[in-house]
Order: C-alpha cells, then sequence, then structure tokens
C-alpha cells in the first residue's frame, strides 16, 4: 500500500492516494512509517480541500510527536489555508523552538521492509 500510495501522490491523484495511506496505517506499519503516512494524510486532505479533518490529524500528531517539526508545520500550515490566523502564528512559532531534522526516519534500508514493497 505504502508504494502505490507515494505513487499516486506523485502524481497528483491526492484522493486516491489517501485511499492508500489509510490502507497504510490499517496495515499497522512501523512507527517511522506510520508517522509519514499520516502527515501525508494531513497534507492530501489540505489539498483535497478537508481543512477540518488536516487539522484534526495534525493536532493529534503534535500530542504524540511534540517535539517534531514537521508535524507542528502541517499544523500551522492548515490552520493558515483554514484563516484561522492566531492558531497558525502560534504554530509557526512553536517550529522555531524545533530543530529541522532532514528526513523521518525513511531511508532507503526503511522503505526495504518486506510488509511495504507491494501494494
Amino acid at each position: 500500500f505504502f508504494n502505490k500510495a507515494q505513487s499516486l501522490d506523485k502524481d497528483k491523484f491526492f484522493e486516491d492516494a489517501t485511499s492508500y495511506w489509510e490502507k497504510t496505517l490499517r496495515a499497522n506499519p512501523p512507527p517511522n512509517i506510520a508517522l509519514y503516512a499520516k502527515l501525508k494524510l494531513s497534507n492530501n486532505y489540505s489539498r483535497l480541500g478537508k481543512l477540518d479533518k488536516s487539522i484534526e490529524i495534525s493536532r493529534t500528531l503534535t500530542e504524540s510527536n511534540p517535539e517534531h517539526y514537521h508535524v507542528w508545520f502541517h499544523l500551522a500550515s492548515s490552520l493558515a489555508a483554514s484563516k484561522e490566523y492566531f492558531q497558525a502564528a502560534e504554530a509557526f512559532k512553536k517550529t522555531t523552538t524545533l530543530k529541522l531534522k532532514s528526513s523521518i526516519g525513511l531511508g532507503s534500508k526503511t522503505l526495504k521492509t518486506p510488509n511495504f514493497r507491494r501494494a
């Protein structure tokens, strides 16, 4: 499911990709894959105009990953898109206190996990 979701995202089929990100999560992936899939879900819901759903996922991620730059950035972006500017500014402010990591643990070795090689 993971590879199919990535491919659909790359080709800008966000609605279909969203379905595959959800399937990826139902397959009980390792924590780094689950985090990545949830970030992609949040992003896709935002692209599809489902800002409430995007914000809901992002808020949940900030609770479970409070020191993770990308979850706060996604929350801030979704809040700004929904014109909740004060809350967006607060979330963006939080990103300035966190270190930006170049990846979220999805190096080539992680992607070779047998359960996620084929959709």
